[in-house]
């Protein structure tokens, strides 16, 4: 009876913890601190703070006009050294502020955005359709911006120069604007192909997502732009040919501080878009009939929820590769943990989706000692079981 009492208690204290906002910022803290110290430098713990500081010094210093700097006395990092002992320890002072600030802060910061990205478009996309297996690929928009970045690819591989980093995270002719910009136009094609095959296929009073037609769609319009991608992939060369593999596993390692501003600006996107309807939410789970006798317009709520996660996903797809399965695991884990109230997941599962992004990048550097394995492997890695795992239980529901 005790250990029963015992086992209430510490359930009954967890569930608490997992629908607390502040929980999960702390774990995530947490999680973010465990992430900044892995890597090939070993760095003294106790320094991280001073050379973050440092860094964002630095970073204020250089947007002040110069103008501005030459009449004021203004100090740099670089004026508070963590050591004065000698030019040595000095230098290596520098070496550590350029690994935090400019590889291991952008990569994390980095992998914080893409899966709280990921994870609520997951989310949207799951409320919509009410079904736990959906993710927003399902109209195949996704697949419409991978054939663009190939495109992309194949017509600016004359100006590309091979190094040992991949070909879309060089700087020196703005490489990863014009790749990002070519898989927004084949996600837009892909989206105008959608509506005009939605046209010609329901009457136009009865465009909605209540038809299992549009699932139907996106599975050909995907089977399409999949067969474009692979007729381009054929025409490049080898080299770049490598590339484009190793972009569609996934991986952070090239970002930059530049980088993390489309992706900034998506999430922002998405949250404007999810305050202004979650209202909306909780009252489409009882039926889009019900809904509407609500006063809610169904079709406005369905169309911007989906459009927008779908080209949330697309942002993360040209800016990272394809992380897959965190839209798909991390809302259905939200669940299980804090419940189905939309108005406590939308906060809390874009948390959970950074948690599991930053510890898949964490295991992607840490499994093997000088290898860097890609994010979407690991994330695969486990999605695909948690996958099944979903099947199985929605099955033992239906039956």
């Amino acid at each position: 009876m005790l250990l029963v009492t015992s086992y209430t208690s510490y359930l009954s204290l967890f569930r608490r913890c997992a629908n607390s906002y502040v929980a999960w910022c702390i774990l995530l803290f947490v999680v973010t601190l465990f992430a900044l110290t892995i890597g090939a430098i070993d760095i003294p713990i106790v320094l991280y703070p001073r050379l973050v500081l440092n860094g964002m010094i630095d970073g204020l210093v250089s947007i002040i006009p110069s103008f501005i700097l030459d009449n004021l006395s203004v100090a740099t990092a670089h004026d508070f050294p963590l050591y004065y002992q000698s030019d040595t320890m000095q230098h290596l002072q520098e070496t550590w502020q350029k690994v935090v600030w400019d590889i291991r802060l952008p990569r994390i910061i980095g992998c914080m955005l893409v899966g709280m990205i990921l994870a609520l478009s997951g989310l949207m996309v799951q409320q919509i359709f009410r079904n736990p297996l959906a993710e927003p690929s399902i109209i195949g928009i996704p697949s419409g911006a991978s054939f663009g970045v190939s495109c992309g690819v194949y017509f600016l591989g004359s100006l590309l120069t091979i190094q040992h980093k991949s070909i879309f995270w060089l700087s020196h002719f703005n490489h990863s604007t014009l790749l990002v910009a070519s898989g927004m136009v084949g996600a837009s094609a892909a989206m105008v192909l959608l509506f005009v095959l939605l046209r010609y296929t329901l009457p136009k009073s009865n465009i909605n997502l209540q038809t299992p037609i549009i699932l139907l769609i996106g599975l050909a319009i995907t089977a399409f732009f999949g067969g474009l991608t692979s007729f381009v992939e054929i025409l490049l060369p080898a080299e770049l040919l490598k590339y484009v593999y190793i972009w569609r596993m996934g991986g952070l390692d090239h970002l930059e501080w530049v980088d993390l501003n489309l992706l900034l600006l998506t999430f922002a996107l998405l949250l404007v878009v999810v305050v202004t309807f979650k209202k909306s939410v909780d009252v489409y789970a009882l039926g889009a009939v019900q809904s509407k006798l609500f006063g809610i317009q169904v079709e406005r709520f369905q169309w911007s929820f989906l459009l927008t996660s779908s080209f949330a996903v697309v942002v993360c797809m040209v800016s990272v590769g394809i992380i897959g399965f965190v839209g798909l695991m991390v809302p259905h884990l939200a669940r299980i943990l804090i419940g189905s109230r939309f108005h406590i997941l939308y906060k809390i599962v874009p948390l959970i989706g950074a948690i599991l992004v930053l510890m898949s990048d964490v295991l992607a550097r840490s499994l093997v000692q000088g290898q860097i394995f890609p994010v979407g492997s690991i994330t695969a890695l486990f999605g695909a079981p948690f996958f099944v795992f979903i099947l199985i239980q929605t099955l033992r529901n239906t039956s």
